[in-house]
C-alpha cells in the first residue's frame, strides 16, 4: 500500500510540474507573433508635427521643414523600380495642378540612382521640386516612409495634414 501512495503522489507531482510548465509556455506564445503575421513598419499619422529633413532638390535648392512652415505643401514619395509609382506620379502632377499649389511647395522624393531618378523625374513629375535619394535616404527616413507610392501633405503650422498611399485618397488642400 506504501508503494501505492508513494507513486499516486509521484504521479501528482508530475502533472503539477507538467501543468505549469504548460500556463509558461501557453503565456510565452501568446507574446509572441503568430507565425506568418505581418506587421506594418512604423509610420507617421496625420495630426503629428512632420520631423525636420534636409535635402537638396534637382535644381540645386536646399529644402528643410522648418524652411517650409508657413504655408502648406505636399510630398511624394516614389521609387524608380516600382511599377505602381509610374501610375501615380501623373496623378500627383494633376492633383498640384488642380490645386493651384506652387511647384517650389510640391515635392517629389524619388528613390534610385542619381540617373534613374533624374529620368523618372523627366518623365512623369514636370516642373515640380525633386529630391533624388538612394533607397532609404534621409528625407524618407524622417518621414519614416516604408512602401511607396506615399503621399504627405502639410500644414502651414507643420503639422501632418494628411497620409495616403494615392493620390486619389488626398484631401483637397484648400481645407488643410
Amino acid at each position: 500500500m506504501a508503494i501505492l501512495t508513494a507513486a499516486v503522489i509521484v504521479l501528482a507531482f508530475a502533472c503539477a510540474g507538467n501543468i505549469v510548465l504548460t500556463l509558461g509556455i501557453v503565456r510565452r506564445l501568446r507574446s509572441q507573433p503568430a507565425p506568418g503575421a505581418v506587421f506594418a513598419p512604423p509610420r507617421l499619422t496625420a495630426g503629428v508635427l512632420v520631423p525636420e529633413f534636409h535635402a537638396q532638390t534637382a535644381g540645386g535648392e536646399q529644402l528643410s521643414g522648418s524652411g517650409l512652415l508657413g504655408e502648406r505643401y505636399v510630398l511624394g514619395f516614389f521609387s524608380t523600380s516600382c511599377s505602381s509609382c509610374r501610375e501615380h506620379a501623373p496623378e500627383f502632377l494633376a492633383y498640384a495642378v488642380t490645386e493651384r499649389l506652387d511647384p517650389a511647395r510640391v515635392i517629389a522624393v524619388v528613390q534610385g540612382s542619381p540617373e534613374e531618378a533624374a529620368a523618372f523625374a523627366a518623365e512623369y513629375l514636370g516642373p515640380l521640386a525633386v529630391v533624388a535619394e538612394q533607397d532609404g535616404g534621409p528625407v524618407a527616413r524622417s518621414l519614416m516612409v516604408s512602401s511607396f507610392p506615399q503621399f504627405y501633405v502639410v500644414a502651414p503650422d507643420g503639422m501632418l495634414a494628411s497620409v495616403e498611399p494615392t493620390v486619389s485618397r488626398l484631401p483637397s488642400t484648400s481645407r488643410v
